[in-house]
C-alpha cells in the first residue's frame, strides 16, 4: 500500500472512515431490511437487541431479557456498553 496514497491522505483517513459511520447510522435499518432480515424478536438473537440486559440475568433461556429490536432510528447513534 505504501506509495498508493499520499502521507496527508493517509492522516485522513481514519477521520473520513469514523465520519462514514456516522452518516450511514441513521439508515441502518433501512439496510438491514434491504437484505430481507425478519423483523421478528424471536427470531433475532440478544446481541441485536440489549444485550447488556440478557447478560445481567441468570436466565439464558430468557430471550425476552434481552428487549425489543435494536432501533438505530430510536437511539440517534450508536452506544457501547460494556
Amino acid at each position: 500500500m505504501n506509495g498508493i496514497i499520499s502521507g496527508e491522505a493517509a492522516l485522513e483517513v481514519d477521520k473520513l472512515f469514523e465520519q462514514a459511520v456516522k452518516d450511514l447510522v441513521p439508515h441502518l435499518n433501512t439496510c438491514v431490511e434491504a437484505l430481507g432480515v425478519p423483523q421478528n424478536k424471536d427470531l433475532i438473537a440478544p446481541i441485536g437487541r440489549d444485550y447488556a440486559a440478557f447478560n445481567a440475568q441468570n436466565d439464558n433461556e430468557n430471550f425476552d431479557a434481552a428487549g425489543e429490536i435494536f432501533d438505530f432510528k430510536k437511539t440517534g447513534e450508536v452506544k457501547a456498553r460494556l
